[in-house]
């Protein structure tokens, strides 16, 4: 007789970060019996680089898996498989730290509220050829639909979706011509549309059945995007990292995820329609005390104003500044910050293909109890 899987909770934790390679709190919530390092299965982060060439990132990583090597019984490989999505660029009040997912086993109830399932994959290792174009975009889908399968879910279900990819660094142009590959970098306005984009929209593939775009499109056709999405690249991985968040009523636990977009850099409102879509009626700015301590994770996706415009209001940036990305992201981090009365968020720039023009996508765990 066939029996029903044993049903799984996912419990989140929110970890304050000292310094690049710290993990102090992760060690006290183990020994505090609060987390078990087995049950971990995914972790994003935002960390404090923020100059060119920066590594903190790849130090976050490469603590967090020694922390695991020397703390659980996962091993090298299954440690190696644990999706880790970290943005640098601690700009701000933007606080570094950690969001540590865990999956266990859960004896509760289940329904008929819906609670967090999540799903993590990597990708096959993406050749620097590939990157930025539909082989890309292709490869990031089949991970996709590996995380949906893996959190239980159809992919049309994911509420929200993190990866990172792999960027287009000189080594790795030079690699792939003598495998006789004859590849070009990108001009530097494309450089993140391409990498980035091209992650978001193989989500988009997978979650929104958009068709394969062509070449030309990624990066430049911001008709093309998905709201599901929090994508951005670096030098750290081979793989798309890939966390997939949906809820479902065959899950048990607390934890609700909501999402929304953001029409322009100074909808704020956007945070309360994706608190409201998780389940958390948030109606006022700033955040009453008993519903921040509910809120467990905010991810918050960035665009570039359309042609140098906010509202109608002319912007400086590109030539004329260019810290305005960094720029830009400490003011919406505080905007944000100021709406929750806390600094511990995940913001990311760079969304093309995720969000609409101009605007960008809010992802919210909530803590709904019981």
């Amino acid at each position: 007789m066939h029996q029903n899987p044993q049903p799984t909770a996912v419990e989140a934790f929110p970890v304050p970060l000292e310094h690049e390679s710290d993990t102090a709190a992760l060690a006290q919530l183990v020994k505090e019996g609060r987390l078990r390092p087995d049950e971990i299965c995914a972790i994003t982060g935002k960390t404090e680089g923020n100059t060119p060439g920066e590594n903190s990132r790849a130090a976050a990583i490469a603590a967090v898996r020694r922390f695991l090597e020397e703390n659980s019984n996962l091993g090298a490989d299954r440690i190696a498989r644990i999706p880790m999505v970290f943005s640098s660029g601690g700009v701000g009040v933007l606080a570094p730290h950690m969001v540590v997912y865990a999956r266990r086993a859960w004896d509760g109830p289940v329904g008929p509220e819906p609670r967090l399932a999540i799903g993590t994959a990597q990708s096959a290792p993406i050749r620097p050829e590939w990157v930025g174009h539909p082989a890309m975009v292709e490869h990031v889908a089949d991970a996709v639909r590996a995380a949906a399968r893996d959190a239980g879910i159809d992919p049309s279900d994911a509420e929200y979706v993190l990866t990172k990819s792999r960027g287009l660094q000189p080594e790795d142009i030079e690699e792939a011509q003598q495998r006789g590959h004859q590849i070009s970098p990108f001009e530097p306005r494309l450089a993140t549309p391409k990498t980035s984009g091209a992650a978001a929209l193989g989500v988009a593939v997978a979650v929104d059945n958009l068709a394969l775009p062509a070449d030309g499109d990624i990066g430049t056709n911001l008709d093309l995007w998905t709201d599901r999405v929090s994508s951005s690249s670096g030098r750290e991985h081979r793989e798309t990292q890939v966390v997939l968040l949906g809820n479902t009523t065959a899950a048990g636990g607390r934890l609700r995820v909501g999402r929304s977009t953001m029409t322009d850099m100074l909808d704020i409102d956007s945070l309360r329609r994706a608190l409201r879509a998780a389940g958390l009626p948030a109606d006022g700015t700033p955040m009453a005390p008993d519903q921040r301590q509910r809120i467990v994770a905010v991810y918050v996706k960035i665009g570039t104003p359309i042609d140098a415009r906010l509202r109608g209001r002319r912007q400086v940036h590109n030539a004329e500044n260019p810290q305005y990305m960094n720029e830009l992201k400490a003011a919406v981090g505080g905007m944000f910050a100021a709406a929750l009365q806390d600094t511990v968020l995940y913001i990311s720039s760079g969304a093309v293909h995720q969000g609409p023009p101009g605007g960008g996508t809010v992802g919210v765990v909530v803590d709904h109890g019981n």
